[in-house]
């Protein structure tokens, strides 16, 4: 299930399992996941510029692969948009994190809801195949 919230705050527990989120009225909400997709807007912001676990490229981003993945992070982390520089840089525009974020959708919802994937397993999750 792959479930998009938008305005909130969040933190993530160090051995990224857990993420803390504070909503729009304020309420606070602990949300537990097998795998986390963070996509920033235009300023870094404390997640980005706090965390020292991800390698960064130009400008701070954080590097990801052809995938979106984030390295040594188990195909468990992705980054989209402008917090994330691929291998081939896309322009920091909407519509790129816009189709980043479709084509992880679609993958999470054709290759990675399937009960082989579990979140509790320490193995790497396995490239996705070609997006649908």
């Amino acid at each position: 299930k792959v479930e998009i919230r938008t305005d909130v705050d969040t933190t993530c527990g160090g051995d990224f399992t857990v993420a803390h989120l504070k909503n729009p009225d304020g309420s606070m909400e602990v949300l537990p996941f097998g795998m986390m997709v963070w996509s920033a807007g235009l300023a870094p912001v404390k997640f980005l510029t706090e965390n020292n676990n991800f390698e960064k490229g130009m400008m701070g981003r954080i590097k990801v692969d052809d995938y979106l993945r984030v390295p040594d992070t188990g195909g468990r982390v992705y980054a989209i948009g402008d917090c994330a520089v691929t291998p081939e840089p896309l322009p920091p525009i909407a519509s790129s994190a816009e189709q980043q974020g479709q084509y992880l959708a679609d993958c999470f919802n054709t290759y990675y809801y399937k009960p082989e994937f579990q979140s509790s397993s320490d193995e790497d999750l396995p490239l996705p195949g070609r997006a649908p």
